[in-house]
């Protein structure tokens, strides 16, 4: 699960009545039977050497014998585990809003409003998307197609090259670095054949965007 990445580490150790730092040297102090001491690490990772990612640590305990400082033994190993997160992309804006003017009841010339979803990206990201209706019936999810707040019409979702958005479904995407345009088009459509939809009408959806 977490592969044997060692990042730039720069530790210090403070034992009680014992302070070691690197080569410096240490002050001693006898410890009797049945005595014990805490011991504090303070790591600082600098992330900007290594990648985004899950990476393991090693930190080995030794002891030195005061009638024999030329030799160690080794007390405990442990392990420790952590990860480096992607920077996420930024949003111009959370909320979009998609006008799409005066209809015709019979839809003529396939009418549709575009979200441009614009996306900064400090670094190439790999993203999982999923869309979702917030408050309209979904009619067929795996179309795209959920009810309108106006009866008899309902709104169908799709990418720009036609392709219908799939409710709840994950679309992966890479992102490179720099402005990224996510655009989703949405289209109306009479609920059926002989729907006449007549007045104003909304309808809500929820784009998630997930980090790999």
């Amino acid at each position: 699960m977490y592969p044997n990445k060692l990042p730039y580490l720069s530790e210090v150790s403070n034992i009680t009545n014992t302070y070691c730092y690197r080569d410096k040297s240490c002050t001693y102090k006898r410890l009797s039977k049945g005595e014990y001491f805490n011991l504090k690490l303070y790591y600082e990772i600098v992330t900007y050497r290594v990648k985004p990612g899950k990476y393991v640590g090693q930190f080995t305990l030794y002891q030195t014998p005061l009638g024999n400082q030329g030799a160690t033994e080794q007390v405990v190993t442990f392990n420790y585990y952590y990860s480096i997160d992607e920077v996420p992309c930024s949003l111009g804006t959370k909320d979009y809003s998609v006008q799409l003017n005066d209809l015709d009841n019979r839809l003529q010339g396939d009418p549709y409003g575009t979200a441009n979803i614009v996306l900064n990206c400090p670094s190439a990201s790999e993203v999982s998307l999923q869309l979702a209706p917030s408050n309209g019936q979904i009619v067929n999810g795996s179309q795209g197609i959920s009810s309108s707040s106006l009866p008899g019409l309902n709104i169908q979702a799709k990418w720009s090259n036609q392709e219908a958005i799939g409710f709840n479904t994950n679309y992966t995407r890479k992102l490179n670095v720099g402005q990224k345009n996510l655009d989703i088009r949405f289209y109306p459509k009479l609920a059926s054949a002989d729907a006449q939809p007549a007045g104003s009408f909304r309808s809500d959806y929820t784009l998630t965007i997930d980090y790999k």
